[in-house]
């Protein structure tokens, strides 16, 4: 009888709930009070009113994401796609060495892969346009961007790996606050915020001092978008004369 190969059950659970999680698209729960505020006021006068009203507020933050600072349930779905591609290649590759794969085949495999994902990614999300729009924020270019990085590590020593994540979060992390956008730059991106997308300045000034660093839009991580996607054809703001100029979510390649 030909042997059945084993499945990582919890993993394949966890993939189950976060794809439920996604096709639900948060069971339109924040929709739904945006819409239909009187949902809230249903217990209005009864000795639940508060707890009511709490639970529906409650409901409806976890279920969108939040617009720069703090987090959402809403906000770790796409990391759990990441974390479930991360925890999936050690047994992949394993199986793949186990079956005779040489090295380098699994390097093409690789490669091909991050290209592919990242190909997927930009096809996307083309679809509104006639060009092809070169954006790395979604989770399919995402995982095809870390997918090369994160296979270098396989395998690794546990230092060499902890060695791995503390340049990465910490020269991440100084880059910020290094980073100081220049004056023109700044007018530029907060004219374009006020005067074309009508913003409240309260939108990217929410930090000040040492935290100045993480405002959104005017970032290190921004700033290098602005460099790297108007090298790029996109779809967005084709009109404007501005070229690539903020995320309206604050997400960054």
């Amino acid at each position: 009888m030909q042997h059945r190969e084993s499945r990582l059950v919890s993993l394949d659970a966890f993939r189950g709930f976060i794809m439920l999680m996604m096709a639900s698209s948060g069971f339109a729960v924040a929709r739904a009070i945006d819409r239909h505020p009187s949902i809230l006021t249903a217990r209005q006068g009864m000795l639940d009113d508060e707890a009511w009203q709490q639970f529906w507020h409650t409901l409806a933050y976890q279920f969108r994401h939040t617009q720069w600072t703090g987090c959402s349930f809403w906000d770790v779905i796409q990391p759990a796609f990441m974390f479930m591609v991360g925890v999936a290649m050690p047994f992949s590759f394993a199986r793949r060495e186990q079956t005779g794969q040489s090295a380098a085949r699994r390097w093409v495999h690789v490669v091909f892969r991050s290209v592919i994902l990242v190909a997927l990614g930009v096809f996307l999300s083309s679809q509104s346009g006639p060009l092809a729009n070169f954006t790395f924020t979604n989770v399919l270019a995402q995982i095809g961007l870390g997918y090369t990085i994160v296979y270098l590590f396989l395998r690794r020593r546990t230092f060499t790996i902890l060695c791995g994540i503390s340049v990465i979060l910490c020269g991440y992390w100084l880059s910020f606050v290094l980073y100081s956008i220049p004056e023109d730059e700044l007018r530029q991106v907060t004219e374009y915020l006020s005067e074309v997308e009508n913003r409240d300045e309260a939108e990217w000034t929410q930090f000040s001092g040492f935290a100045l660093a993480w405002n959104k839009h005017t970032n290190m991580a921004a700033a290098f978008d602005r460099v790297l996607l108007n090298w790029l054809p996109r779809n967005e703001q084709p009109s404007r004369g501005h070229g690539f100029l903020v995320n309206a979510g604050g997400y960054q390649t």
